[in-house]
């Protein structure tokens, strides 16, 4: 494996596209993080198993994030997944308030 990359992607003539990368594993086990991200990604992670935490999520932060594994070799070819991240609110008719919601509960 030479690089694990989290980041937003965006699909752009059909194809998704790694438009920022947030966190980057590199092959030594290095975590960098991207400025601005470090108080909204957290991991954790164990020999077989990585684990990215999108933290402090707000509305302006719903994208299209992602995983990309490069490995060293070029006869392997890179490993992708995406998925689409969005936050929810509730908004009250008689008081005129919008109320976030996140994992079901009102914030």
């Amino acid at each position: 494996m030479l690089e694990i990359s989290l980041g937003i992607w965006e699909s752009r003539f059909g194809d998704d596209i790694l438009l920022k990368k947030l966190v980057v594993v590199d092959s030594s086990g290095t975590f960098k993080v991207r400025s601005g991200y470090e108080n909204k990604t957290d991991w954790s992670y164990s020999v077989n198993k990585l684990t990215f935490v999108l933290k402090e999520f707000a509305i302006q932060d719903e994208a299209s994030y992602g995983i990309y594994v490069e490995f060293i070799g070029s006869n392997q070819k890179s490993l992708t997944d995406t998925v689409n991240v969005h936050t929810a609110a509730q908004y009250n008719r008689q008081t005129g308030n919008l109320t976030a919601v996140r994992n079901g509960k009102i914030m």
